[in-house]
């Protein structure tokens, strides 16, 4: 099974925790009466794209948000698409885009993820690593080592990081 895959059955982008918290960073930074029916549907299905993916930062993981513009068969409304495609820091700046509101709520979410939880589910599909190893130029922390207590001090520090740049 590919990691994108297994990110999202079990790992760190997992269809129902993941989108808990992107959910919780959406609230906390524009408020309840932000939400509807397009943000809440970009909000839950804004990483799917990582399905059959091979890194979860490498090409195929970078163009994720592109591959999430219908869900099973069904167009989502422009709103969540124009959301959820420029979700990725990385992707919206090679396009010369502004990140959306769901990159920053999708940031904050992992902000406030417990480290162990973030550790553990990026342990147990292996993406961590990915992670970690910064093969493709991002800007992550320093990694630590390769274990499940490095996972977590890694995510501390990647949280601090990612912390400051939020609006």
């Amino acid at each position: 099974m590919k990691i994108g895959t297994k990110s999202l059955l079990f790992g760190y982008h997992q269809i129902f925790i993941h989108p808990l918290f992107t959910f919780i960073g959406w609230v906390k930074l524009y408020g309840w009466r932000s939400i509807n029916i397009p943000i809440l549907l970009a909000i839950f299905f804004h990483d799917w794209g990582y399905l059959g993916c091979k890194e979860m930062d490498g090409p195929d993981g970078l163009f994720h948000p592109f591959a999430v513009t219908t869900i099973f068969g069904y167009p989502l409304p422009a709103e969540s698409v124009t959301e959820i495609r420029w979700h990725s820091r990385h992707l919206s700046a090679k396009y010369g885009k502004t990140p959306s509101r769901l990159c920053w709520a999708d940031k904050l979410g992992l902000v406030i993820m417990p480290s162990l939880l973030w550790a553990l589910l990026a342990y147990i599909t292996d993406e961590g690593w990915d992670y970690m190893d910064n093969k493709h130029g991002n800007d992550y922390v320093t990694a630590e080592e390769k274990t499940l207590t490095g996972l977590i001090r890694f995510s501390r520090k990647f949280q601090i990081s990612i912390r400051k740049e939020i609006p």
